[in-house]
Protein backbone atom coordinates (compact mmCIF):
# COMPACT_ATOMS: atom_id res chain seq x y z
CA UNK A 1 0.00 0.00 0.00
CA UNK A 2 2.96 2.64 0.94
CA UNK A 3 4.12 2.32 -3.11
CA UNK A 4 0.51 3.09 -4.40
CA UNK A 5 0.86 6.21 -1.52
CA UNK A 6 4.24 7.10 -3.04
CA UNK A 7 2.23 6.59 -6.84
CA UNK A 8 -0.39 9.36 -6.35
CA UNK A 9 0.38 12.88 -7.59
CA UNK A 10 -1.02 14.83 -4.59
CA UNK A 11 -2.13 13.89 -1.52
CA UNK A 12 -4.26 16.00 0.48
CA UNK A 13 -1.87 16.96 3.27
CA UNK A 14 0.06 18.51 0.26
CA UNK A 15 -2.37 20.44 -1.43
CA UNK A 16 -1.77 24.60 -0.71
CA UNK A 17 -3.89 26.82 1.57
CA UNK A 18 -3.09 30.50 1.15
CA UNK A 19 -4.93 33.68 2.04
CA UNK A 20 -6.72 33.27 -0.83
CA UNK A 21 -7.35 29.84 -0.59
CA UNK A 22 -7.48 26.28 -1.66
CA UNK A 23 -4.93 25.69 -4.61
CA UNK A 24 -7.85 24.58 -7.66
CA UNK A 25 -5.34 22.59 -9.25
CA UNK A 26 -3.90 20.62 -6.44
CA UNK A 27 -7.06 19.87 -4.94
CA UNK A 28 -8.04 17.89 -8.33
CA UNK A 29 -4.93 16.18 -8.28
CA UNK A 30 -5.69 14.77 -4.62
CA UNK A 31 -9.03 14.26 -5.41
CA UNK A 32 -8.03 12.04 -8.16
CA UNK A 33 -5.79 10.24 -5.87
CA UNK A 34 -9.36 8.96 -4.69
CA UNK A 35 -10.37 7.52 -7.66
CA UNK A 36 -6.91 5.55 -7.74
CA UNK A 37 -7.33 4.66 -4.13
CA UNK A 38 -11.10 2.88 -5.45
CA UNK A 39 -9.29 1.16 -8.90
CA UNK A 40 -6.56 -0.35 -6.04
CA UNK A 41 -9.18 -2.06 -4.57
CA UNK A 42 -10.72 -3.79 -8.12
CA UNK A 43 -14.07 -3.94 -7.00
CA UNK A 44 -17.33 -3.46 -9.18
CA UNK A 45 -18.76 -2.49 -6.19
CA UNK A 46 -16.75 1.04 -5.73
CA UNK A 47 -17.80 1.97 -9.41
CA UNK A 48 -21.03 4.14 -9.06
CA UNK A 49 -19.11 5.65 -6.09
CA UNK A 50 -16.54 6.20 -8.38
CA UNK A 51 -18.35 7.17 -11.28
CA UNK A 52 -19.72 10.17 -9.32
CA UNK A 53 -16.44 11.48 -7.91
CA UNK A 54 -14.99 11.31 -11.96
CA UNK A 55 -17.76 13.38 -12.66
CA UNK A 56 -17.76 15.85 -10.22
CA UNK A 57 -13.71 16.14 -10.64
CA UNK A 58 -14.60 16.81 -14.25
CA UNK A 59 -17.11 19.72 -13.83
CA UNK A 60 -14.91 21.64 -11.14
CA UNK A 61 -11.38 21.10 -14.09
CA UNK A 62 -13.46 22.09 -16.56
CA UNK A 63 -13.97 25.31 -14.95
CA UNK A 64 -10.20 25.71 -14.29
CA UNK A 65 -9.49 25.40 -17.59
CA UNK A 66 -11.94 27.17 -19.33
CA UNK A 67 -11.17 30.34 -16.14
CA UNK A 68 -8.38 29.30 -14.99
CA UNK A 69 -7.77 32.90 -13.41
CA UNK A 70 -10.66 33.38 -11.92
CA UNK A 71 -10.64 29.70 -10.61
CA UNK A 72 -7.03 29.33 -9.14
CA UNK A 73 -8.28 28.63 -5.94
CA UNK A 74 -11.70 26.83 -4.86
CA UNK A 75 -13.09 30.03 -3.10
CA UNK A 76 -12.33 32.21 -6.48
CA UNK A 77 -14.23 29.47 -8.09
CA UNK A 78 -17.16 29.28 -6.29
CA UNK A 79 -17.22 33.42 -6.04
CA UNK A 80 -16.87 34.16 -9.81
CA UNK A 81 -19.60 31.63 -10.82
CA UNK A 82 -21.95 32.22 -8.54
CA UNK A 83 -23.01 35.22 -11.15
CA UNK A 84 -23.46 32.91 -13.88
CA UNK A 85 -27.15 31.14 -14.54
CA UNK A 86 -25.76 27.59 -13.52
CA UNK A 87 -22.80 26.40 -10.78
CA UNK A 88 -22.07 23.86 -12.79
CA UNK A 89 -18.50 23.68 -11.34
CA UNK A 90 -19.52 25.08 -7.81
CA UNK A 91 -22.11 22.02 -7.46
CA UNK A 92 -19.37 19.12 -8.04
CA UNK A 93 -17.07 20.84 -5.69
CA UNK A 94 -20.10 20.73 -2.88
CA UNK A 95 -20.34 16.46 -4.05
CA UNK A 96 -16.99 16.01 -3.83
CA UNK A 97 -16.41 17.47 -0.62
CA UNK A 98 -19.38 16.03 0.93
CA UNK A 99 -18.27 12.82 -0.57
CA UNK A 100 -14.73 13.27 1.25
CA UNK A 101 -16.14 13.95 4.15
CA UNK A 102 -18.36 11.01 4.20
CA UNK A 103 -15.39 8.85 4.03
CA UNK A 104 -13.96 10.14 7.00
CA UNK A 105 -14.30 8.98 10.22
CA UNK A 106 -15.88 10.82 12.89
CA UNK A 107 -17.82 12.80 10.23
Amino acid sequence: MSNFIQSLKKSFVDVPVTDEGVDTASFLDASDGVVELFNHFNSAAFTPVQSDIKGNIAKVRARLESHPTESVTLEKLIVNEKSEKKQTATEGLMWLLRQGSSALPGK
